[in-house]
């Protein structure tokens, strides 16, 4: 499992943790946020290609849970950049602003994926509009 999520990092992974380790900004929790980053990408191939080889009116491969994990997850880069700012301004992190905005980055996503469905749809990108129709899962 290892080797295949190292085949899905994208190709400047291992030049941004460097910039990051040098510049001071690479803390544990940027790791974290990142690693999640890697686990929506792999979430949302599967998920997508899943939903693509469903025929309408029928069950697909995938639990609610499976959609709900990918939307969770899905807003890390807005959280690694929070970090990064307070690193870069030096300051501590602050808790409850960062929960506040990860329920914000996630109503947002909903948002738009509201907004973007067909789009989404034909593109065969992650919505959680299109991951949630009832009947899709078992």
């Amino acid at each position: 499992q290892q080797q295949q999520q190292q085949q899905h990092r994208f190709e400047g992974h291992a030049v941004l943790l460097e910039v990051l380790e040098q510049q001071q900004l690479l803390t544990d929790r940027v790791e974290h946020e990142l690693e999640q980053g890697q686990q929506y990408w792999q979430s949302e191939r599967h998920i997508c290609s899943q939903l693509a080889l469903t025929r309408p009116g029928q069950p697909c491969q995938l639990t609610l849970d499976d959609i709900l994990a990918a939307h969770e997850v899905k807003s890390f880069d807005y959280r690694v950049l929070h970090l990064l700012l307070f690193g870069l301004l030096k300051k501590p992190v602050d808790e409850s602003l960062l929960q506040f905005m990860r329920v914000d980055e996630m109503l947002i996503d909903i948002g738009d994926d509201l907004t973007d469905y067909e789009d989404d749809v034909m593109a065969n990108s992650f919505n959680i509009l299109r991951g949630v129709v009832p009947g899709l899962w078992h």
